[in-house]
């Protein structure tokens, strides 16, 4: 399973092929890419809006696929 977190161009950051899975904080303005320069201002705590319980939902999900 490949996990990853959209941001404001999801064409770019959707996850691709048939074992992956988007899953998006749910915190509010958390949708960007944060390599660690381009978006300078913006939140640093977006991973804490992604719980051990939706990964582990969305891992049983690919799991029982």
């Amino acid at each position: 399973m490949t996990e990853s977190s959209p941001g404001p161009r999801l064409h770019i950051t959707d996850a691709l092929g048939p074992r992956t899975v988007n899953i998006d904080s749910e915190l509010p303005g958390c949708g960007f890419l944060n390599l660690g320069f381009e978006y300078d201002g913006q939140r640093t705590d977006c991973m804490e809006g992604i719980t051990v319980e939706r990964v582990e939902e969305a891992l049983t999900a690919c799991i029982n696929d």
